[in-house]
């Protein structure tokens, strides 16, 4: 049995590597079973997760002591390859019962309740486990996660031992879920700055995005000394098109100017962006004007293979644009003016 001391002393110092170190979920589940495990002499320890929909529970992280060496270790090893392939079900297990009660549970031995114990009673035995502990991580009623831990003897679990496992497992609770709202808060960030930087209708780059990335390649070119292209597009009469068949065919044929449009972008260093309106822009790094020229000629044609009726244009019965294109070496008696 281990003193009250030992086990407050123990605990704190999972709790402090859990609070200071910077971990992310797995990790710190990871983290406790290796030392829950080592502390408790447990030879196995498991860490099984719910799906989004709570509808089943997955194997996470697995902790399996280096005494295994005696032969065993195949076996072990064996034993952490079915659990990852295995996820919860309606079968009576040690899982499930401490999926529903959110209670912790201590089977002393396994041979006693077989396979509502295990869902690989068989490998289990062959390893020679005895014993099992389900721990539920809860917060505000709900199963965050849950370990599980195996010894190869069966023995009576004492109050301080399941007390220290609870305090873990509270504390853990409230990390996991502290992680999870810093990866919900990062994945709204993410979204946030995706909103702000891409075209809504087109899916292209818009003009906070082109303005960043012009500057970013002017001065980068600058010191290359080497050629930054650029490729203005301008849909003629767009106004007029709206006006003639409606504000929805006017952003469908948006659209297709954009697919048009992309379809010049041959590099990763290549950006298409909706500059504003019915304008488009393509900024072409390393590029010089006899390339920029064919590309904007690409456009053009792609633009006229579409033939989309234009009964309102001045100019054509079909959608035409208007391109300009320009192609310098930045330098420092270069700068770039805001229209």
């Amino acid at each position: 049995m281990l003193r009250q001391s030992y086990l407050t002393s123990i605990k704190n110092a999972i709790l402090v590597k859990l609070t200071f170190k910077k971990v992310n979920i797995e990790s710190a589940l990871e983290l406790t079973l290796a030392e829950v495990c080592q502390t408790m002499n447990w030879d196995f320890g498991e860490a099984w997760i719910p799906d989004p929909e709570a509808t089943m529970l997955k194997f996470s992280r697995g902790w399996y002591s280096s005494n295994s060496n005696n032969g065993t270790l195949p076996a072990a090893l064996k034993f952490r390859q079915q659990h990852q392939i295995i996820t919860f079900n309606s079968q009576e297990s040690l899982l499930q019962r401490v999926w529903n009660s959110q209670q912790t549970e201590w089977v002393k031995d396994i041979y006693q309740e077989k396979d509502s114990v295990f869902i690989c009673f068989k490998i289990a035995e062959k390893i020679g486990i005895k014993s099992a502990l389900g721990i539920p991580i809860i917060l505000d009623k709900q199963v965050l996660a849950i370990l599980v831990f195996f010894q190869k003897f069966s023995q009576t679990l004492d109050q301080n031992s399941i007390q220290l496992v609870n305090a873990v497992a509270t504390q853990l609770g409230g990390l996991i879920q502290r992680k999870k709202s810093e990866l919900a808060l990062k994945k709204a960030n993410q979204n946030l700055k995706l909103i702000a930087s891409f075209d809504i209708l087109t899916s292209l780059a818009n003009r906070r995005t082109f303005d960043e990335y012009f500057h970013q390649k002017w001065e980068q070119l600058r010191q290359d000394k080497k050629y930054l292209s650029l490729i203005l597009c301008d849909v003629d009469y767009f106004k007029y098109y709206n006006d003639c068949y409606g504000h929805p065919e006017g952003d469908k044929y948006l659209k297709k100017v954009a697919q048009a449009i992309s379809k010049v972008a041959k590099f990763s260093t290549d950006l298409v962006c909706r500059y504003g309106g019915e304008k488009f822009g393509v900024i072409l790094p390393n590029t010089n004007i006899k390339e920029a020229l064919r590309r904007a000629e690409l456009i053009r044609r792609e633009i006229k293979r579409f033939e989309i009726p234009h009964a309102c244009s001045k100019v054509s019965p079909y959608v035409t644009v208007s391109l300009g294109v320009s192609s310098v070496i930045p330098t420092l008696q270069l700068s770039v003016v805001h229209d």
